[in-house]
């Protein structure tokens, strides 16, 4: 791929794309500047964690856009782990203590439900 375009490039660009377009900027708010990760590893399994967008590897690989991608994963994930996170809490309202096994398969649910095989 090629090199990353410098920020006052992009910043031209965006400029003469808004010009093209009829728009005309009154003032500026805020600016943000970002590095978006294209690519990288897999998060670790097993781990308790469950990832959910660039930190679940959801990054659109042409554009970088993970957003969509994560919000459509989210409730697939919550689906799967709300029941077992209601059944623990019986266990822990009666004040059992959770094994690691247990707590192992709440991220199980999160990760089968945001990795289906």
């Amino acid at each position: 791929s090629r090199p990353a375009g410098s920020s006052p490039d992009l910043e031209d660009r965006l400029h003469q794309r808004l010009k093209a377009q009829g728009i005309i900027i009154k003032e500026i708010l805020e600016e943000e500047r970002a590095a978006i990760p294209m690519g990288g590893q897999d998060p670790i399994v097993p781990q308790r964690t469950v990832g959910v967008g660039s930190c679940a590897s959801h990054i659109h690989p042409a554009s970088g856009y993970m957003v969509a991608r994560a919000l459509e994963m989210v409730p697939d994930i919550a689906a799967a782990v709300a029941p077992k996170l209601k059944s623990l809490r019986s266990k822990v309202d009666s004040g059992q203590i959770l094994t690691a096994a247990e707590l192992e398969s709440v991220s199980e649910a999160g990760r089968e439900a945001n990795w289906p095989a």
